[in-house]
């Protein structure tokens, strides 16, 4: 990260570094290109304002995302419009997730991207959102995860075009949240809804 500039030929080293490098009140558009490879970070993508759009670049095509690892992402309290395309996450502990969107009023999109667990984990999340209206998951894919697309607290999640796999829910919604199940999807876990939580076909 030192010897990096950001450009094609001389990128910096980590993702977040790039994200760190950013204003935290966007007006415009950036995009960070994230090149093949498998990165150990868990991202965090925080406090972000203003009427822009941050990208999360990796590849527009959700088997290729298996080739741009990183370890999971975090997206809190940003309003402007955030953006994640063909990134694959990997990790995921008991009570967490790995794909996640809290406190976040702006809209937030999922494109391309996996959430693959080697073996199952108790009480893990592949996508997961918490007091966010705008999140939507296209094409996505999720396997070996407690439950793949969870919200709660007056979020609401919008899924298409995913697949879950081996889950044993598929989606979970809670405390007055929504899942808005679009068109397309393959899922084979369970679907539940309680406390003010409603699923929507």
């Amino acid at each position: 990260d030192v010897e990096g500039i950001g450009s094609e030929d001389r990128p910096y080293r980590t993702i977040q570094r790039a994200i760190n490098l950013i204003p935290k009140i966007l007006l415009h558009r950036i995009t960070i290109k994230v090149a093949q490879g498998t990165y150990n970070e868990f991202l965090h993508i925080h406090s972000f304002f203003g009427g822009g759009y941050l990208v999360l670049d990796g590849v527009a095509d959700v088997n290729a995302a298996a080739n741009h690892k990183i370890s999971g992402l975090n997206i809190e309290q940003c309003s402007c419009s955030v953006q994640v395309t063909g990134l694959e996450g990997v990790f995921a502990d008991a009570g967490s997730y790995t794909f996640g969107t809290v406190n976040c009023p702006g809209l937030v999109t999922f494109i391309h991207c996996r959430s693959k667990l080697n073996t199952a984990i108790p009480d893990s999340r592949a996508f997961f959102a918490s007091n966010s209206p705008i999140v939507n998951c296209i094409s996505c894919i999720t396997t070996n995860y407690d439950h793949g697309f969870w919200s709660i607290c007056n979020a609401k999640i919008t899924v298409a075009e995913c697949i879950d796999s081996s889950s044993v829910y598929s989606y979970v919604a809670i405390y007055g949240d929504t899942i808005s199940q679009s068109h397309g999807n393959n899922v084979t876990g369970n679907a539940i809804a309680h406390d003010g939580g409603m699923l929507i076909k």
